[in-house]
């Protein structure tokens, strides 16, 4: 997530080209915040801190057009 305000949720996915990210602006109507349940972490050596969020986006994920 890379910015918000009353109506929109700006995000930017990483895409299967390197250093390619796609942006997105999508109505806040369309998405959903809850706290992650998972304990997932990328370094097992480090627990995680802080509980993290989840953002659930409810539709597909639109076509990338390079």
């Amino acid at each position: 997530m890379t910015g918000c305000n009353e109506r929109l949720v700006d995000l930017e996915l990483e895409t299967n080209v390197s250093r390619l990210r796609q942006k997105l602006s999508i109505p806040l109507s369309e998405v959903e915040v809850s706290e992650d349940p998972t304990h997932y972490t990328r370094d097992p050596d480090k627990p995680l801190q802080f509980k993290r969020l989840l953002l659930i986006v409810k539709g597909n994920r639109p076509a990338i057009v390079y």
